[in-house]
Protein backbone atom coordinates (compact mmCIF):
# COMPACT_ATOMS: atom_id res chain seq x y z
CA UNK A 1 0.00 0.00 0.00
CA UNK A 2 0.95 3.59 -0.85
CA UNK A 3 1.29 5.19 2.51
CA UNK A 4 1.30 8.65 0.81
CA UNK A 5 -2.08 7.75 -0.44
CA UNK A 6 -3.90 6.74 3.02
CA UNK A 7 -5.27 10.12 3.87
CA UNK A 8 -6.05 10.80 -0.01
CA UNK A 9 -8.77 8.02 -0.54
CA UNK A 10 -12.59 8.04 -0.41
CA UNK A 11 -12.43 5.21 2.26
CA UNK A 12 -9.99 6.86 4.78
CA UNK A 13 -9.50 10.21 6.65
CA UNK A 14 -12.27 12.09 5.38
CA UNK A 15 -14.31 14.10 7.08
CA UNK A 16 -18.09 13.76 6.39
CA UNK A 17 -20.83 15.99 7.50
CA UNK A 18 -20.09 14.89 11.04
CA UNK A 19 -16.93 16.83 11.46
CA UNK A 20 -13.15 16.09 11.50
CA UNK A 21 -12.58 12.33 12.53
CA UNK A 22 -9.48 10.59 13.85
CA UNK A 23 -6.47 12.84 15.79
CA UNK A 24 -8.29 15.73 13.77
CA UNK A 25 -11.21 15.82 15.98
CA UNK A 26 -10.14 17.59 18.98
CA UNK A 27 -8.57 20.83 17.42
CA UNK A 28 -7.20 21.55 20.92
CA UNK A 29 -3.79 23.67 20.53
CA UNK A 30 -0.43 21.83 21.59
CA UNK A 31 2.47 23.58 23.07
CA UNK A 32 5.87 23.03 20.85
CA UNK A 33 7.16 20.60 23.63
CA UNK A 34 4.10 18.22 24.13
CA UNK A 35 4.15 18.08 20.29
CA UNK A 36 7.65 17.02 20.03
CA UNK A 37 6.92 14.40 23.07
CA UNK A 38 3.86 13.02 21.45
CA UNK A 39 6.02 12.86 18.03
CA UNK A 40 8.89 11.32 19.62
CA UNK A 41 6.14 8.71 21.54
CA UNK A 42 4.56 8.01 18.29
CA UNK A 43 7.43 6.85 16.42
CA UNK A 44 9.07 4.90 18.92
CA UNK A 45 5.83 2.82 18.94
CA UNK A 46 5.56 2.83 15.03
CA UNK A 47 9.12 1.13 14.89
CA UNK A 48 8.14 -1.61 17.39
CA UNK A 49 5.51 -2.76 14.47
CA UNK A 50 6.50 -5.61 12.53
CA UNK A 51 5.29 -4.53 9.47
CA UNK A 52 3.97 -2.24 6.99
CA UNK A 53 0.20 -3.69 7.38
CA UNK A 54 0.31 -3.06 10.83
CA UNK A 55 1.40 0.54 10.07
CA UNK A 56 -0.81 0.99 7.53
CA UNK A 57 -3.61 -0.20 9.91
CA UNK A 58 -2.39 2.32 12.56
CA UNK A 59 -2.63 5.14 9.93
CA UNK A 60 -5.54 4.27 8.74
CA UNK A 61 -7.43 4.02 12.22
CA UNK A 62 -5.62 7.67 13.32
CA UNK A 63 -7.14 8.82 10.42
CA UNK A 64 -10.75 8.01 11.92
CA UNK A 65 -11.10 4.29 9.67
CA UNK A 66 -13.15 1.65 10.88
CA UNK A 67 -11.83 -1.80 10.80
CA UNK A 68 -13.74 -2.17 7.79
CA UNK A 69 -11.53 0.48 6.04
CA UNK A 70 -8.67 -1.41 7.51
CA UNK A 71 -10.07 -4.26 5.50
CA UNK A 72 -10.45 -2.97 2.02
CA UNK A 73 -7.44 -0.71 1.99
CA UNK A 74 -5.32 -3.42 3.48
CA UNK A 75 -6.98 -6.15 1.45
CA UNK A 76 -7.61 -8.40 4.65
CA UNK A 77 -10.65 -10.27 5.58
CA UNK A 78 -12.71 -8.07 8.15
CA UNK A 79 -11.99 -10.50 11.08
CA UNK A 80 -8.40 -10.11 10.26
CA UNK A 81 -7.97 -6.37 10.54
CA UNK A 82 -10.19 -6.79 14.24
CA UNK A 83 -7.42 -8.89 15.35
CA UNK A 84 -4.80 -6.86 13.92
CA UNK A 85 -6.70 -3.26 15.69
CA UNK A 86 -7.03 -5.26 18.95
CA UNK A 87 -3.75 -6.66 19.08
CA UNK A 88 -1.80 -3.06 18.21
CA UNK A 89 -4.30 -1.73 21.00
CA UNK A 90 -3.14 -4.52 23.63
CA UNK A 91 0.73 -3.84 22.85
CA UNK A 92 1.10 0.13 22.51
CA UNK A 93 -1.73 -0.38 26.00
CA UNK A 94 1.08 -1.83 27.37
CA UNK A 95 4.53 -0.47 26.14
CA UNK A 96 2.66 2.86 27.31
CA UNK A 97 2.10 1.53 31.00
CA UNK A 98 5.81 0.51 31.75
Amino acid sequence: MDRKALGQGDAAGRHGDNGPTGVDAHGVENSPSLDMEVSDLFEDLMAKLPDDLHCDAVLLKLQGGTTATISECCGISLRRAQKLVKKIEEEWTSALSQ
